[in-house]
């Protein structure tokens, strides 16, 4: 018994000991778990403070400029903040300026040490809800060090860093210092730093002019200067600004009677001057390039303007200076443009890119650059491509799809459902081939070859060139001309030609090469998008028919001392003119038109104005480069086909319809010539001869053509069997010295000799009645006696005889 209940108490104690024990460990985890916690974080911290900026009181007031490399690695132009800055005093402004920041950024200013401590803790849970960054609890003082001394990236140890600066900041430098430098460095969208720039650009004005509607919607704009910018949305800044208004007067910095007003007040916005940079389009180009090449990095759009503003980066491009600068020269001479009209000054764009690597080479947005980050028509309009959207969207899908350039369609008027179309001068030819087509922008036949083609087909082809603007509404044949709903940008256009003369690949246009950082550190090389959009062969056929355009069509202003294949555009009325062309070397697009779409009027064609722009500058850009053909691929073959119909030469097809024409291999006609065909035709009439016609000619004409060479459908009806008449046939002289008067030959009889020497006599058939009637007058065909007895020799002869 004792042993059994000494075996129950030491089963009991076993028990409980597996439950203590379980217990203990629960809790020493938890303390090694604090421990190593606290252990990294000191470590965390520790790390926060040893890797701390050093104290720079200037950084406070300055920053470090980005530099843009031109292709050679030459510094082209500069872009920092000081550019479009200029500081202001605190007390020359107004009291509610400051005021709107503080209350909309951080309204406990006045109050914290540079920390907010409620607002890091509020910041804190939303981070750990949300994740890094979701929401930020930075004071104005924290985004002044941010700015000044910090790196964009959003982790614990720089908002570490961030506050240590801060607190730093706080201790050396008054409330109103700390706002003064705050107000003279913020960023305020547009490529603007500072308050009073950001007052003259927005509203043209000085900040201590600013009333309190402007200061409310200015202070707005700097929590998210890409949303709330009123020239991204006013719709947008203006919501920001009433909650601005709002807060202030929850505040008490204001009455809710005065933002009421505020509320009410008309902003008149204006873009006042601001300081430009070498090659101006070019360089906003590539800023707006590199923002997105940062943002697909993951960097937020503000931070983006702070390190392109203000980071000291080295941004790489594709630049060619030179280029560039006789760009800008031509783009500036109003002789090159179309008359002004109403005051109103027709605009221009233009991108000249390296096909082979899809790298810009220069860029220019308008006739004038007026300030930092303006309207850049060659990126950013997207206008009516007219026929220069015809090989992307028609011609070289045709060919992908095994059309072959011979095929012949009839060039007239073409009635599709309730829509017909025209050419553009209301001129037709008839049945022509694709080359032709080409050559002379024929709308009829782009119609026509689009509907057997397929539009899905002409717009997904156009798609893999990087055309990115259609709508659904673009689904009908009016593609083929270029009527589409947005447009298309000059950039766009210049890579998808580009396409073409880099032998159908597709590379992405682009102009930053590499970014490095201001530790020297590169953050991007380029390795820009390429795709296969048509084949070799395509290429080549779509290059050889675009040249036509430029040695005898459309195009031909836009001549060169080397190849050049081109294509112009003009839309209805004139209202956008281009020229896309391109060497072996590089591919152009050339745009114009009014800003809002209007009327050129007359001389004003893609083949003008446009086309001479275009040989200006390629000139340039291939001076001193060798000339070299285009590159023929493999698989291409020539022969001689008929132009009207396509199909190989017959008999009757005339020289000036024949053409050697290039084929894919395995592609070249079989059939003869069936348009072409020798018919005999009544004189008189000038319709098919009938068997009573008296006049019949015999010539070679055209089947299904409605011109002079056209084949009469109709039979003569004006003779008939009362026009035949008897023949008979009669031998006449035809000696030259008649003068081609028909005589009826003197022939010898019986017991005759002379007459007319039978090397001059025919014997000819004529209607009774029209045969001649007088015999031959010449004295040395008269006919003559033979006489029964031979003369004497020896007599004397006969004086009036000239008979011998």
């Amino acid at each position: 018994m004792p042993n059994k209940e000494a075996l129950a108490r030491r089963s009991a104690k076993k028990k409980k000991k597996k439950k203590l024990s379980f217990s203990r460990v629960v809790l020493l985890a938890v303390i090694l778990v604090g421990i190593v916690l606290a252990f990294v974080g000191c470590g965390y911290m520790a790390g926060a403070v040893y890797s701390l900026p050093e104290w720079d009181p200037q950084k406070l007031e300055g920053s470090e400029s980005t530099i843009i490399y031109d292709r050679e690695g030459q510094p082209a132009s500069r872009i920092y903040s000081e550019e479009n800055r200029t500081p202001v005093i605190l007390k020359d402004l107004p009291p509610y300026l400051p005021d709107a920041f503080v209350a909309i950024e951080d309204h406990r200013f006045f109050s914290h040490h540079g920390v907010d401590v409620e607002a890091v803790g509020r910041a804190f849970v939303a981070n750990i809800k949300g994740g890094i960054g979701a929401e930020g609890g930075s004071t104005i003082t924290q985004q002044l060090v941010k700015n000044s001394f910090l790196t964009p990236e959003k982790t614990f140890k720089r908002k570490i860093q961030e506050a240590i600066l801060a607190l730093q900041v706080e201790h050396r430098y008054s409330k109103d210092e700390i706002l003064e430098f705050y107000l003279n460095r913020i960023y305020f969208g547009d490529g603007t730093y500072g308050i009073q720039t950001a007052s003259q650009h927005y509203f043209d004005k000085s900040a201590d002019e600013l009333s309190l509607a402007e200061s409310a919607l200015l202070a707005g704009i700097v929590r998210s200067p890409n949303n709330y910018n009123p020239n991204q949305s006013k719709e947008v800044a203006k919501k920001r600004q009433e909650l601005v208004l709002n807060t202030m007067a929850k505040n008490g910095n204001i009455t809710q009677q005065e933002a009421e007003q505020a509320k009410q007040e008309e902003l008149q916005y204006k873009e006042g001057a601001t300081a430009s940079y070498s090659y101006p389009y070019f360089t906003d180009h590539v800023i707006s390039e590199t923002e997105k090449i940062l943002q697909k990095q993951g960097v937020a759009p503000e931070t983006c303007q702070a390190l392109i503003y203000r980071g000291g980066l080295k941004v790489y491009t594709s630049l060619n200076p030179q280029v560039q600068q006789k760009m800008e020269d031509v783009f500036s001479n109003s002789a090159n443009f179309p008359k002004d009209q109403k005051d109103k000054q027709v605009q221009g764009a233009m991108v000249l890119l390296e096909h082979r690597t899809g790298e810009i080479q220069a860029l220019v947005g308008g006739r004038k650059h007026t300030q930092q980050r303006s309207f850049n028509r060659a990126t950013q309009a997207k206008r009516q491509p007219g026929s220069a959207i015809k090989p992307l969207v028609v011609f070289a899908p045709a060919l992908e799809k095994g059309y072959s350039p011979a095929l012949s369609l009839l060039d007239a008027p073409v009635t599709i459902g309730k829509d017909t179309f025209h050419n553009f001068d209301r001129k037709y030819s008839g049945w022509i081939t694709m080359r032709t087509a080409v050559q002379w922008s024929k709308n009829t036949y782009a119609v026509r070859l689009l509907h057997n083609l397929g539009i899905d087909y002409g717009l997904e082809f156009a798609k893999k060139l990087g055309i990115s603007s259609f709508d659904p509404r673009d689904r009908n044949l009016s593609l083929a001309l270029g009527g589409i709903t947005y447009g298309i940008s000059p950039l766009e256009m210049a890579g998808a030609f580009g396409a073409i003369a880099n032998q159908g690949v597709f590379i992405e246009p682009h102009s930053v090469i590499k970014i490095v950082d201001r530790n020297g550190t590169v953050i991007y090389d380029a390795h820009p998008q390429k795709r296969v959009a048509m084949s070799e062969q395509t290429a080549y056929i779509m290059t050889d028919l675009l040249q036509t355009v430029v040695k005898s069509g459309t195009g031909t202003r836009a001549q060169l001392n080397r190849p050049v294949a081109g294509k112009t555009g003009t839309t209805e009325h004139t209202k956008d003119i281009w020229f896309m062309g391109y060497t072996p070397e590089f591919t152009g697009a050339v745009w114009m038109g009014f800003d809002q779409e209007e009327t050129m009027g007359s001389g004003a064609a893609g083949g003008t104005y446009p086309a001479l722009i275009w040989k200006a500058i390629m000139q340039k850009a291939t001076e001193g480069i060798p000339v070299r053909n285009f590159q023929k691929p493999s698989g291409i073959t020539t022969t001689a086909i008929c132009t009207k119909s396509g199909k190989l030469a017959n008999a009757f097809c005339p020289d000036t319809h024949l053409l050697k024409e290039v084929f894919v291999d395995g592609s070249l006609p079989r059939e003869t010539c069936d348009l072409h065909v020798q018919a005999e035709i009544c004189a008189d009439t000038k319709l098919l001869a009938n068997p009573y016609c008296p006049h019949k000619i015999k010539a070679v004409f055209l089947k299904g053509e409605k011109t002079e060479n056209g084949l009469p459908k109709e039979v003569c009806t004006k003779h008939g069997p009362e026009d035949e008449q008897e023949e008979i046939s009669v031998k006449v002289c035809t000696d030259p010295r008649h003068n081609g008067v028909l005589y009826l030959a003197n022939i010898p009889g019986l017991l005759e000799t002379g007459g007319c020497p039978h090397e001059f006599i025919e014997e000819r058939k004529f209607k009774v009645g029209e045969a001649p009637k007088t015999r031959c007058p010449l004295q040395d065909h008269m006919v003559e006696k033979k006489s029964l007895f031979p003369k004497d020799p020896k007599e004397p002869k006969d004086p009036n005889n000239n008979n011998d």
